[in-house]
């Protein structure tokens, strides 16, 4: 089981180790995946590549394979747990974050109880990907949508009904020389436009 430094924070289930003695692995974490930032991006892809980032980067980890996994993936890549010096398990502390959901390729690693266990732990607390915007949907990229606008406020009505000896409707009469310019003249109260105020001897006829 060697030892190393972490030198390269690929994305946040991928890193290259540089190895005590020389040379660097790629690393492909066992027993978990991460939304992938690269591509079609996920939501949560770049923040679990963060959280591996402020995890890992420069960090003295001891690799270890696993019995029940093979050593290298298709891609060629060393698939190994990322052990650190006081045996807290990297891929423990991303699914406990929120930043990785436990990972099957044919059989479960046997650390996936223990996976499975800091997952729980996430989805309890809604962290990382398992709270906004993400709310455990990882297929694509989470839009956040906009607040709707407020509608706006109606524009006041006039009240057209302007006082109490007024005759209503709609027509309305500033003095009498508007209601004779108007051809309206004279106004009986209780027509549209007749006003006590224009009918100065109250005979209930105004701009006689």
């Amino acid at each position: 089981m060697p030892n190393g430094t972490v030198v390269d924070v690929i994305d946040g289930d991928t890193v290259d180790v540089a190895v005590d003695g020389g040379g660097t692995k790629r690393v492909r974490v066992l027993g978990i995946d991460t939304p992938e930032m690269f591509g079609a991006e996920q939501c949560w892809g770049r923040e679990a590549s963060d959280f591996a980032e402020r995890t890992l980067a420069g960090q003295r980890v001891r690799l270890d394979s696993d019995p029940t996994q093979d050593d290298r993936d298709a891609y060629d890549r060393a698939l190994r747990y990322l052990v650190f010096p006081d045996a807290r398990n990297y891929s423990v502390l991303a699914a406990e974050a929120g930043a990785a959901r436990p990972y099957v390729y044919e059989t479960p690693v046997l650390l996936h109880p223990e996976i499975v266990a800091g997952q729980q732990r996430a989805q309890a607390a809604d962290a990382g990907l398992w709270g906004t915007p993400c709310y455990g949907v990882t297929d694509e990229l989470a839009v956040v949508e906009p607040a709707p606008a407020p509608a706006p406020e109606p524009a006041p009505v006039p009240d057209t009904a302007y006082d109490a000896g007024s005759g209503g409707g709609v027509a309305y009469y500033e003095n009498c020389s508007a209601a004779r310019a108007a051809g309206a003249d004279p106004l009986y109260a209780g027509e549209a436009g007749y006003s006590s105020k224009l009918d100065r001897d109250g005979d209930g006829v105004a701009c006689e």
